[in-house]
């Protein structure tokens, strides 16, 4: 049974002149230019079985430079930046702080029959734009992204992406420091993953010019 179309789930993100970068069916996202340098982008996480989809829309913050940079660092397509974010959230866990039970939130994005592809369609969007985009309202420019992630508890992918934007930001002092920490988990990593950290460190170095000491 085709509960939902391509066109149905896109179709409010369009009438609000948000861009569909990808043109990715199976995986819809969705990305809006805030400033000249920061953009906000949505995925909407469709979950298939056999009689319902299940959507689990989040939000990511990025600074255009730092994705780009941080595409090429990773060995990435350059097309791969556009949605690369430095920070996300999930708007599950908005709902669930503004008293949103369990059930409610996956009840609300699931759909079990055509009939609820519209509405499940606006019902996203508008749980997008009326609880997920506040989390950003403050993220309007590079030093308003470093001071974000400076204050998360970071895992190492955005632990890269400060060390990034502190490069540049020309604080060289904080981007070594966040280059460190970015570092710190080699001692511990093998294969992929160990590879990801080297690269990244490499074109890190390469661009900026300093951190060599973290290549190893």
């Amino acid at each position: 049974m085709q509960l939902i179309t391509f066109e149905q789930i896109v179709a409010p993100f369009f009438a609000d002149d948000w861009e569909d970068p990808t043109g990715d069916r199976d995986e819809p996202r969705f990305r809006r230019q805030f400033t000249d340098d920061i953009a906000i982008t949505v995925g909407l996480n469709p979950v298939t079985r056999e009689s319902s989809v299940r959507f689990s829309p989040s939000l990511g913050v990025q600074h255009v430079a730092t994705s780009r940079l941080a595409t090429e660092f990773l060995g990435r397509p350059p097309d791969a930046g556009v949605t690369l974010s430095s920070t996300g959230i999930t708007v599950e866990d908005v709902l669930h702080r503004n008293g949103f039970t369990f059930m409610t939130t996956f009840e609300r994005w699931q759909i079990t029959s055509p009939q609820q592809s519209v509405t499940v369609a606006e019902t996203i969007y508008n749980d997008v734009v009326e609880y997920g985009l506040p989390e950003f309202s403050a993220v309007r420019s590079l030093g308003d992204l470093i001071e974000r992630l400076r204050g998360e508890r970071r895992h190492q992918m955005q632990t890269g992406h400060l060390a990034i934007a502190c490069a540049l930001a020309d604080s060289q002092v904080e981007a070594e420091s966040a280059l460190r920490e970015f570092a710190a988990p080699m001692q511990k990593q093998q294969g992929a993953m160990l590879d990801q950290t080297r690269r990244f460190i490499t074109g890190f170095v390469e661009h900026f010019g300093f951190g060599a000491e973290h290549v190893n």
